[in-house]
């Protein structure tokens, strides 16, 4: 019974610690707080290290409540020094972080996908006012359609009743 509660001390000791890295994101731009949420997913995973992230203000709250600990007591870190931290070689060769994300900056930065989305809009304006313009050329038709039935339907009234006032072609 003794060696229980002192594994589970232990368990608890390690698991109840505060974060090894308190970072504060709270109104920096997508292009940081995604390399730390990142970071901060693959440190929780090695379990030696943790990692909190500050998002909000509601994020001290959720700390100091399934915690106890108070953000503002807590060292943090810089959002760089901690993804440096996460990159950083460890002695047994590994990355800082457990386990790793394959990431493309140039192709899957929230840049890259704002000109994608642009250069949809600008195809789907494109194609809509294509789709106006045969629309109206549609519509043009048939009033010249129109124009031509009835100057023919004048004509064969004319050719029926030649009393009447009709051109002389």
């Amino acid at each position: 019974m003794a060696i229980r509660l002192f594994a589970l001390t232990l368990v608890c000791a390690a698991a109840c610690a505060a974060p090894t890295y308190v970072v504060n994101v709270t109104g920096a731009p997508n292009e940081v707080k995604l390399p730390v949420l990142v970071c901060a997913g693959l440190f929780n995973r090695a379990g030696a290290r943790s990692a909190y992230v500050l998002k909000d203000a509601t994020d001290a709250q959720w700390l100091r409540r399934t915690e106890g600990l108070d953000a503002a007591a807590l060292p943090h870190t810089a959002p760089a020094a901690f993804v440096a931290a996460c990159l950083r070689p460890t002695a047994s060769g590994g990355a800082g972080a457990a386990g790793f994300v394959r990431y493309n900056a140039s192709r899957d930065a929230p840049g890259g996908q704002k000109v994608r989305l642009v250069v949809v809009v600008v195809v789907m304006l494109v194609v809509l006012v294509l789709v106006v313009l045969v629309v109206v050329l549609v519509v043009l038709l048939l009033l010249l359609l129109l124009l031509l039935l009835l100057l023919l339907l004048l004509l064969l009234t004319c050719s029926r009743y030649s009393s009447c006032c009709c051109p002389t072609w």
